[in-house]
């Protein structure tokens, strides 16, 4: 790299500290140019020393300077951080005396993305990085710092590890074709393992995802079932517009929820039912998309009435998904349901509640951490990107489409084109085959100065 570059890595506004990071091969002469080190003497790599930011001979702050020489830095580049006061003038004023000095402004994301292209960390764990900063729960950050140290990288190189021993198997035989063949049923137990263990890898991702950026929790039910009243509950505050007259909500209103270590994602829904007002069918179809893509399904009854037509066409709807908790609202009135007899009936548990008066909603919130809080979310190799489980899910194809190859006695070049295959996809995850493309739409998504 030639090109020295710099930014401010902390939010922008006022703060205590304000940091402005300068990476490359000009780091410290750039810094030198305008921060002044009390001491003159020479500073050492993994020092911090504190002096004066100056501009045209005029001090502006009292500041601290570190500095990382390469390889040992977070880019693997030299890198300075000036650690000023985190008023907005001064911040800017340090960036653009390195501007000034000869760097050049950092793109989204370009520090992280020179770790990735010098080798310090594969793309999965680039992707924590941005994951550790948006962490807004226990186990978003779990799992971010995970994938961080490398549990998905270290998952990956060892399937794909496994892939080229036997592809090597199969290239002896190609490239030498005077001595033995591999082994067919060796070489489909081995691939049919390893396409196995992928496509479980695969089937978690969803968990994963949903346990690091939030469980999409969507609250349906026919109208006037207490819906926005249960979302008002559980948040402990007014957000949603309470009414006796049925189909007062008309559009998705969403709210984060911290439910011990898990954050819900919220959706309060249009009630489902037949209706002629095309604004309302807006709102039911919104109800719809929101509960197709959900994690868990609320799915609430008026526990004080006897079920309609209604409520069972909800039922019919919901009734394929994985995660449904129903919840018996109103329970403060003589109800005519009791959560045994609905379990059994429908084959979900059921839970007394009055959103009113706020009555039952623990239990449903520590059934909630029970369901997500489960021992197969604590593995540390588990997928939390849409794009990793899409690369992991072309892997396993290619592998199970190997071993049929191999089965149907198809020569062994053919096997080889699949695996080739194989770990070109679980290339993408770590960075070895991500195309261009790929790493810019990654990284433009980072903050300026990470």
């Amino acid at each position: 790299m030639n090109e020295t570059i710099a930014a401010v890595s902390t939010p922008a506004g006022r703060g205590g500290i304000g940091i402005v990071r300068i990476c490359g091969s000009e780091a410290l002469r750039i810094a030198a140019e305008f921060f002044i080190l009390k001491h003159k003497k020479p500073i050492k790599p993994y020092t911090i020393r504190y002096g004066f930011i100056y501009d045209g001979g005029l001090p502006i702050d009292e500041a601290l300077l570190s500095y990382m020489k390469a390889p040992r830095s977070y880019t693997a580049l030299d890198t300075v951080e000036i650690n000023c006061h985190g008023g907005y003038a001064v911040v800017q004023k340090a960036l653009g005396l390195a501007l000034k000095a000869g760097a050049r402004l950092a793109e989204p994301g370009e520090f992280t993305k020179l770790a990735f292209l010098n080798g310090r960390i594969d793309l999965s764990q680039a992707e924590a990085v941005m994951d550790i900063i948006n962490a807004e729960s226990d186990y978003a950050l779990a799992s971010a710092a995970r994938q961080l140290s490398g549990s998905v990288k270290n998952r990956i190189s060892s399937l794909r590890d496994e892939i080229l021993d036997v592809q090597a198997l199969i290239e002896v035989s190609v490239d030498y074709p005077e001595y033995e063949d591999a082994d067919r049923t060796v070489i489909i137990e081995r691939l049919s393992g390893i396409s196995d263990k992928l496509t479980n890898m695969a089937a978690f991702a969803n968990l994963g995802r949903a346990l690091a950026h939030g469980v999409k929790t969507a609250i349906v039910g026919r109208p006037n079932t207490g819906k926005s009243s249960l979302l008002n509950a559980l948040l402990e505050r007014e957000r949603a517009i309470v009414t006796e007259i049925p189909g007062t909500t008309r559009d998705v209103l969403s709210e984060k929820l911290h439910v011990g270590s898990l954050i819900l994602d919220l959706m309060d829904t249009a009630g489902l039912r037949q209706s002629a007002d095309s604004i309302e069918r807006l709102g039911i179809e919104r109800t719809l998309a929101c509960a197709s893509e959900a994690d868990l399904i609320l799915w609430i009854l008026d526990a004080s009435c006897e079920m309609n037509e209604d409520d069972l066409a909800v039922w019919e709807i919901i009734r394929g998904y994985r995660r449904v908790i129903g919840v018996l609202n109103k329970s403060d009135l003589p109800p005519i349901w009791d959560t045994d007899g609905m379990a059994a009936r429908f084959g979900i548990p059921f839970f007394n509640v009055s959103a009113r008066y706020l009555y039952g909603l623990d239990s449903v919130k520590e059934h909630i951490i029970n369901l997500f809080a489960a021992g197969d979310i604590t593995s540390g190799d588990a997928l939390t990107a849409e794009r990793h489980k899409q690369a992991a899910e072309r892997a396993a194809a290619s592998l199970q489409n190997a071993a049929e190859a191999a089965g149907a006695g198809l020569p062994d070049d053919l096997i080889s084109m699949d695996l080739t295959e194989a770990v070109s996809a679980l290339g993408e995850i770590t960075g070895e085959n991500a195309g261009g493309d790929l790493i810019d739409r990654i990284f433009s998504s980072f903050c300026v100065g990470k």
